[in-house]
């Protein structure tokens, strides 16, 4: 990440966690995998204590063209799981409610990819037929 990009991210960051009631925040996608293109704009994810709408719409309404902000557990449970597999986090308030979101999408996610397995499996029978 260029030094530019990085000095915004880090006040964006700043200006997040002086919301008393963000938990943590991620920095996911491809700045993470290191092959952002010149377009790219940066993903956040942020856990939410005691989520409210109120309160989601001031975390997202700090984003950006540049900065795309969501709330981690308004995200498909896919990205949910990459953003906690693949994901930085970037800051740290609550450790308990880092845990308690990681077992949430983990137990999530398994179920989810049961039944994924399933379609698949069907559309590939599907297919050989």
């Amino acid at each position: 990440m260029e030094k530019e990009l990085e000095n915004r991210l880090n006040e964006l960051v700043h200006r997040i966690s002086k919301l008393k009631f963000v938990s943590a925040v991620f920095l996911f996608g491809s700045q993470i995998k290191g092959k952002p293109r010149k377009d790219s704009d940066v993903d956040i994810a942020v856990i939410i204590d005691k989520p409210t709408r109120e309160r989601e719409l001031k975390v997202i309404g700090m984003g950006s063209d540049l900065f795309d902000i969501s709330i981690l557990s308004k995200l498909p449970i896919t990205i949910q799981f990459r953003v906690i597999k693949e994901g930085k986090l970037i800051f740290i308030r609550d450790e308990k409610a880092i845990h308690n979101a990681k077992i949430r999408i983990l137990r999530e996610y398994l179920d989810y990819s049961v039944f994924l397995n399933k379609f698949y499996r069907r559309m590939l029978s599907n297919v050989r037929h």
